[in-house]
């Protein structure tokens, strides 16, 4: 004789309201703490490229000095002052003119220290005083540690890029 498999047992297979409102709950929660943190991950990386183009903007500066026996990275003037805020330019003249290559002004991060140009000469040693500039975050409170990059320029041509507080 075969035995029949009964159809209708008791339980039923699949989630319940309950079950399923508790899931919600914790996506929720997991999501308000990942939200925040994911922006400022987001930040972070902006500031990184930031100041990973005026290192590499300094770089090629350095390069053309050498080539040609004087390089410049200008900060732009929009009429209200130069200011790398308003982005900077590689050239072999201290007026942007003829630019090698323009990078554009910053959004979301503020920058502080010197506005002047930094000229390199036809050894690819700094020209002038050493110059230290800060990239900060937007919003960023002053004195908030390891949120700035603070990047400095050597006498003998060589930046260095590193951590610091906001300004």
């Amino acid at each position: 004789m075969i035995k029949r498999k009964n159809t209708s047992s008791s339980f039923n297979t699949g989630f319940n309201l309950l079950e399923l409102m508790v899931v919600v709950a914790i996506l929720g929660i997991t999501a308000l703490i990942a939200i925040p943190n994911m922006s400022r991950m987001v930040e972070n990386s902006q500031l990184r490229s930031t100041v990973n183009d005026f290192s590499t903007a300094l770089s090629l500066a350095r390069s053309e000095a050498l080539t040609s026996g004087s390089g410049f990275v200008n900060p732009v003037n929009l009429g209200g002052g130069a200011s790398f805020a308003n982005g900077w330019c590689v050239s072999t003249a201290a007026n942007c003119a003829p630019a090698i290559r323009v990078f554009p002004a910053l959004t979301g991060q503020t920058v502080s220290g010197s506005t002047a140009s930094i000229q390199f000469n036809s050894r690819g040693e700094l020209v002038g005083a050493a110059p230290t500039i800060t990239f900060t975050p937007t919003g960023c409170a002053p004195g908030t540690a390891d949120r700035a990059r603070v990047i400095q320029v050597e006498p003998s041509g060589r930046t260095s890029i590193d951590s610091g507080a906001c300004v």
